[in-house]
């Protein structure tokens, strides 16, 4: 059997098991270009069948379990991120997540990849999908337990660093004439 054809019935197979679920569609995307096709397939033909017996987690019957499936897989350095970014009330630049919210590059990576976080074309932006962002506060054991005030307090510090910065910048512009 060509190549191809081979591709085109994996594709196939991945379609069926997400159900047209655009929110799984776009997981199975994600983790089959991180993964390869096939090993995507066959982890959610295993999903599938985990959830049609009675002792499978019940993963995919819901918005809500196909969110915690997916947060499930994430590392926990991205799953704190997650936590973390369901906190902001907007689109937040990948520098700010990175330092103000305490990750590390490839914890924003698989975010996005594990399809919870959408990235911006345009822009060095980020934002959970709203989702993810409308089904974390109903779900205790995804939430934060860093307190607020310290998230807020790292959050101050980033600013303040990158005004000072800023402020460096213009001062030593100004002073060579530019």
């Amino acid at each position: 059997v060509a190549p191809q054809a081979n591709r085109a019935a994996a594709l196939r197979q991945l379609a069926g098991l997400c159900d047209g679920f655009p929110l799984a569609l776009e997981i199975a995307g994600k983790l089959a270009a991180t993964n390869g096709l096939q090993a995507t397939a066959t982890a959610f033909a295993s999903d599938a069948r985990n959830a049609e017996t009675s002792r499978g987690d019940k993963r995919h019957r819901s918005v809500a379990q196909a969110i915690a499936a997916s947060f499930s897989r994430l590392s926990p350095g991205a799953q704190q991120l997650v936590r973390r970014m369901a906190m902001m009330p907007c689109a937040v630049h990948g520098q700010f997540a990175i330092a103000a919210l305490g990750a590390k590059p490839h914890e924003l990576q698989e975010a996005v990849l594990g399809g919870l976080v959408r990235g911006s074309s345009e822009t060095p932006t980020f934002r959970l999908y709203d989702s993810v962002r409308m089904l974390l506060p109903d779900a205790p054991h995804l939430t934060d337990s860093t307190p607020h005030s310290a998230i807020a307090q790292r959050i101050a510090a980033w600013f303040q660093e990158e005004s000072t910065r800023a402020s460096t910048d213009l001062t030593i512009a100004e002073s060579l004439g530019a």
